[in-house]
């Protein structure tokens, strides 16, 4: 049974008849096909639209390197129905060698509207190392949040288990032993790994990504760079170079595994090169290194954290010399000063207060229910309301800002770096 995760299918809804291709990214078995299920069927019934002008193809699955997409694209031009508009929806295209070109030749035809899903790619990796030649529009898909948690469940009021299972979809499919649970999450785990970095980026040694990976889920929202994690690991009873930590670093960040969180300096107001934290896409993926539960203090924060990045926000970590603000979330017209923790401290009020600029919001998230409303002039917010409702979102554009095709005869060398779903 598919359950309406309408945050993206309302979205997509409503600009499905635009040209633009839309391109589902995220980490591995974050909902995307589910997504992608809901519209096709969502748009039929809402559009009346024939079961043969709809075309649903999913490539998840071993073998998709040796299909030649000229044959992919003859295949589909067969399928389509002439002089009318056809739906096409490509599960994990990725997978097929020449995808690019198969997507730029099925764009021309007018009578096509095109749905894709990418795993393992971030909305500004998506197009490297090259820009797409076709008006896209990039939409990152995350695991469940925890108002999308609740209604999966039915439990209306079990933050807790939120933090401590996770929002992947498949871990709610049935009710699961903790053995079972466990299988499941290990299983998520290796397919992005082997999937997504290892086969994609033809990567020899495995296990040294593997490591890379398990220290963020260890060291989860500890300041880190890649001289401190290659100090802190061995490779083959060796200690590993700076170069090839920061390469792992990287590829996991774009594929969506782990998320950067950099630092900023609030005394010279500037973006710290060094040093930033480092969250998992899910909290789940922590049980593949411990079953034994974190500190709720650490949950919360990359519970917040990821929901900041849903919500459409650049997240930053507010850094004094004597003390920090947990998360400065960022859009182009405003900035938020946010502290989280299962129990707030003076500390947390006194960095709130500290920050120069008065006219941006500032509040405080507390797992603890005694203190909520007002501290030292401080609105705070109980986890359970930030995470269930759409606290800092203004009235913003619904998808992300349209990409047009990149003109390969221009010398523009401008970067564009799409920005998350509002």
């Amino acid at each position: 049974m598919l359950i309406d995760r309408p945050f993206y299918t309302d979205r997509l809804t409503e600009c499905i008849d635009d040209r633009a291709v839309k391109i589902l990214t995220g980490a591995r078995r974050s909902g995307k096909s589910c997504i992608m299920k809901l519209l096709a069927e969502r748009i039929k019934n809402e559009k009346n639209i024939g079961d043969d002008n709809i075309i649903f193809i999913s490539f998840d699955y071993n073998g998709n390197e040796d299909l030649d997409s000229a044959q992919v694209y003859s295949d589909l031009c067969e399928m389509m129905v002439e002089g009318e508009t056809n739906y096409i929806f490509l599960d994990e295209v990725q997978s097929i060698t020449g995808w690019k070109n198969l997507i730029f030749r099925l764009h021309q035809k007018d009578n096509c509207r095109i749905v894709l899903s990418c795993s393992g790619f971030t909305p500004s990796s998506i197009e490297k190392p090259s820009r797409l030649p076709f008006r896209h529009t990039v939409i990152h898909v995350f695991p469940l949040s925890y108002s999308e948690y609740k209604e999966f469940t039915s439990r209306t009021d079990d933050l807790n288990g939120y933090l401590r299972h996770g929002g992947f979809p498949s871990l709610y499919s049935y009710e699961m032993d903790q053995d079972e649970e466990l299988n499941v999450i290990k299983d998520i785990s290796s397919s992005c790994i082997y999937l997504d970095l290892v086969k994609r980026h033809q990567i020899r040694k495995a296990d040294q990504l593997d490591k890379v990976f398990n220290y963020f889920l260890k060291n989860t929202g500890v300041p880190s760079s890649a001289y401190s994690i290659s100090c802190s690991l061995k490779f083959g009873g060796k200690k590993p170079d700076n170069e090839t930590v920061g390469g792992y670093i990287q590829k996991l960040v774009d594929s969506s595994l782990v998320y950067s969180c950099p630092r900023f300096d609030m005394v010279n107001f500037e973006v710290m090169k060094t040093q930033e934290k480092y969250y998992p896409v899910d909290l789940a993926l922590k049980k593949t290194v411990t079953y034994e539960s974190e500190s709720v203090k650490t949950e919360l924060e990359c519970a917040v954290f990821t929901e900041l990045l849903r919500r459409g926000y650049s997240v930053y970590v507010g850094k004094y010399p004597d003390m920090e603000i947990k998360f400065i979330a960022k859009t182009k017209e405003s900035t938020v000063y946010i502290q989280c923790s299962d129990q707030l401290t003076d500390k947390d009020i006194e960095a709130l207060n500290r920050v120069p600029d008065k006219s941006s919001k500032r509040f405080a998230i507390t797992m603890n229910p005694d203190q909520t409303g007002t501290i030292d002039g401080i609105e705070v917010v109980s986890a359970d309301q930030f995470l269930s409702g759409t606290e800092l979102v203004a009235k913003q554009s619904t998808l992300e800002t349209e990409m047009p095709a990149f003109d390969t005869a221009s010398d523009s060398s401008e970067e564009f770096i799409p920005v998350h779903l509002l």
